[in-house]
């Protein structure tokens, strides 16, 4: 009993580390050759290939398909904003009615107080005649989908209808929950020093060539935190 006790926490000290250098190694590849949108698309694989292996574990399955959706509504939006500008003032419709409809939340607060200045901008830029605006509606897209993952992890147990018996808070509910408070707040600072850069006329770079890492590092440990909860909870790990 004791001999495989042992063995199986050696094993599960192996698989983690060979799990956290993997992803260290894609992480650290995909942002050296700064090919974000590849990085984006290999992440939300390894999400789906995830929720395939674990669909019988209905708590990580459904962590999994809130972060999954909220990846697919970002890939959406940027399409839209690509294809047709005039799609921008739906975004900011949408982004002020989930706001305000999360409003409990105070990143939710936050961020409509900063999608007012948003579309304040928008209007300035286009009655200025301004070439050089910054499509920051797309970042609109970006923050609801923050938003919305954070309040879905929160009342995940809640929210799968049939579902709803089968789940209970994990150990992680909480930790996803701060991180995608650290994309909301960097992804505020940088939209903030847009406005400093393309109103009051300040080139500051700071933020926008710092995100990128920021953003991926939180990226990266979030894949962590559930690879390896994911591991933890499966029959050969449990004692």
């Amino acid at each position: 009993m004791l001999q495989s006790s042992l063995s199986r926490f050696y094993l599960q000290k192996f698989s983690q580390l060979s799990l956290a250098l993997i992803i260290l190694a894609v992480g650290v590849y995909n942002f050296s050759n700064g090919d974000y949108v590849v990085s984006d698309r290999i992440d939300t694989l390894i999400l789906c290939i995830l929720s395939i292996h674990f669909r019988h574990n209905k708590n990580i399955l459904s962590i999994l398909l809130i972060i999954i959706a909220g990846r697919l509504f970002e890939e959406i939006a940027w399409l839209l904003n690509e294809a047709h500008c005039a799609l921008k003032f739906i975004m900011y419709i949408l982004a002020a009615a989930v706001f305000f409809k999360l409003r409990y939340d105070k990143l939710a607060k936050f961020t409509l107080s900063l999608l007012f200045c948003m579309v304040l901008a928008e209007f300035y830029w286009l009655a200025t005649g301004y070439d050089n605006s910054p499509q920051i509606s797309y970042y609109a897209a970006v923050l609801v989908e923050d938003i919305v993952i954070r309040h879905f992890i929160l009342y995940r147990v809640y929210s799968f209808g049939t579902w709803s018996k089968q789940l209970s808070y994990t150990s992680i509910d909480w930790k996803l929950y701060n991180l995608m408070a650290v994309f909301v707040f960097a992804l505020s600072l940088m939209i903030i020093e847009f406005f400093f850069r393309h109103i009051l006329n300040i080139q500051t770079l700071v933020i926008y060539n710092s995100y990128p890492l920021i953003a991926y590092t939180t990226n990266y440990l979030i894949l962590w935190l559930i690879v390896d909860h994911s591991l933890k909870s499966t029959r050969l790990f449990k004692a």
